[in-house]
C-alpha cells in the first residue's frame, strides 16, 4: 500500500508472532471499540469485511491523534499470510496488529 495512510511495513513484520494477535471478532470488537472510543467500529469492520479493498480503510479513533487501518493482507502483499484472507486491524509498528476471525 502506498500513499497517505499506507502500510509501509514489510510483509515479514506481520509474520513475527509477537506482532500479531489472533482474536475472535465478536468478542474482541465490542471491548476494543470502547477502548479506542469508536462505538461504531464493529459496524465499520462488518462493512469493510463485506467489501474489502486493496487500499484498506483508515479510521480516526476517538483518541487524540490516533487512527487505525482495516486491511486484508492477501489484497495488499504478494506473499500470502496465514489467515491473510480476513480483516486485520493495524495500529502502527509500535502496537500489535489484530487478525480478526469469525466463528462459522
Amino acid at each position: 500500500m502506498e500513499g497517505k495512510g499506507a502500510i509501509t511495513v514489510n510483509v515479514n513484520w506481520f509474520k513475527e508472532p509477537e506482532h500479531v494477535v489472533y482474536v475472535e471478532a465478536e468478542r474482541f470488537l465490542p471491548e476494543f471499540s470502547r477502548k479506542v472510543k469508536l462505538p461504531d467500529l464493529p459496524a465499520q469492520v462488518e462493512a469493510f469485511r463485506a467489501q474489502p479493498t486493496p487500499e484498506g480503510k483508515n479510521i480516526r479513533t476517538g483518541m487524540k491523534g490516533t487512527s487505525l487501518k482495516l486491511f486484508v493482507p492477501d489484497l495488499v502483499f504478494e506473499e500470502k499470510l496465514d489467515m491473510g484472507d480476513t480483516v486485520w486491524v493495524y495500529l502502527g509498528q509500535t502496537h500489535v496488529s489484530y487478525c480478526l476471525y469469525w466463528k462459522q
